[in-house]
């Protein structure tokens, strides 16, 4: 990564992801086994904003949304344990996540999904110890699934690996903070790469966002990795949502960082615009800009002609008198 701005990640130790058959892996995944991050641009637009205001909404009680009503109606129907109790977990209802998945802890072959959503629900619930101890015997006891629905068997090992070595310390390092008393002025950004980042750092972060979309802390952290990667615009809508839409103004090192990225947007050259050609639609091919489309008609096109033409008649005659001065001296 590009070290335009430079914030240190202090190295340290953090629940399961969520694994539903509605919830397929989003993450390309590259020939060396690391993510592709999902596009994310300055005006909001993209699929990693697209899949987080997803499960913001089925989250949020008090909007109704297509996004909650789907879930809503698959709770209706007959499921396995996991998806029940991944799609209650996304509406917030993790009681009756706890209660349909406890008992099934007891299954002669445990499902390596159920208690990965079983130790998902006790860490949105803040139980992090719980949390930690469910998913330390998700690993003991059951196998992570070779196979997950609509997802490539380079999906599921890239996942894999972000739920063994990041998904753990996440759920580690919201237990040490949980258990510490203070201010949280003094938060620091989440050391959640131990040194140096890897290269699908900020993919890896969006993952644990979807899974934890309320965790403004990873929000924090996602914001750094797009500073340190030179894109300060992206970085700065992300410091704003963190600071304004989630009520982190109150962490001095944030807001010192946010400021930082707003100096260094403010000090860059103004967006490259759009050039002069008309959008494509599947009916019609692209095509240069009309006429009307810049502003101009024909009768003014033709009058300015006019106006030109005769200017550059009056240059040629005054040229011309000025040569036959010149060849009678």
């Amino acid at each position: 990564m590009r070290t335009l701005l430079v914030f240190l990640l202090v190295p340290s130790i953090a629940s399961a992801g969520v694994y539903a058959t509605a919830e397929p892996c989003p993450f390309a995944i590259k020939p060396d086994g690391s993510a592709e991050e999902l596009s994310f641009k300055p005006d909001k637009s993209g699929r990693f904003k697209q899949e987080l205001t997803k499960y913001e909404l089925i989250l949020n009680p008090e909007k109704k949304s297509p996004e909650r009503d789907a879930v809503l109606a698959r709770l209706a129907k007959d499921a396995s344990p996991a998806d029940r109790a991944a799609d209650l977990i996304r509406l917030g209802r993790l009681d009756d996540a706890l209660n349909l998945l406890e008992p099934r802890t007891r299954d002669r072959v445990p499902d390596f999904r159920v208690l990965a959503n079983l130790a998902h629900a006790y860490a949105v619930r803040g139980d992090y110890p719980d949390a930690i101890r469910k998913h330390a015997a998700a690993w003991l006891d059951a196998e992570f699934p070779t196979e997950l629905p609509g997802t490539t068997a380079a999906q599921v090992k890239w996942l894999k690996r972000v739920e063994k070595d990041y998904y753990t310390r996440w759920l580690k390092l919201h237990r040490d903070r949980s258990e510490k008393k203070g201010s949280p002025d003094a938060e620091e950004v989440l050391p959640l790469f131990d040194g140096k980042p890897p290269p699908d750092a900020i993919a890896i972060t969006q993952q644990l966002l979807l899974w934890a979309p309320a965790d403004t802390s990873l929000l924090w952290l996602l914001a750094e990795l797009y500073a340190a990667d030179g894109r300060v615009r992206e970085a700065e809508v992300l410091f704003d949502d963190c600071a304004w839409s989630r009520s982190y103004s109150n962490r001095k090192l944030l807001m010192a960082h946010r400021e930082a990225v707003r100096r260094a947007v403010a000090a860059l050259p103004p967006p490259v615009e759009e050039s002069l050609v008309l959008p494509t639609t599947p009916d019609k091919p692209k095509k240069e800009a009309t006429l009307e489309d810049i502003g101009l008609s024909e009768n003014s096109l033709i009058a300015f002609g006019a106006v030109f033409g005769s200017l550059a008649v009056l240059l040629i005659a005054l040229q011309i008198r000025a040569i036959r001065r010149r060849s009678r001296k």
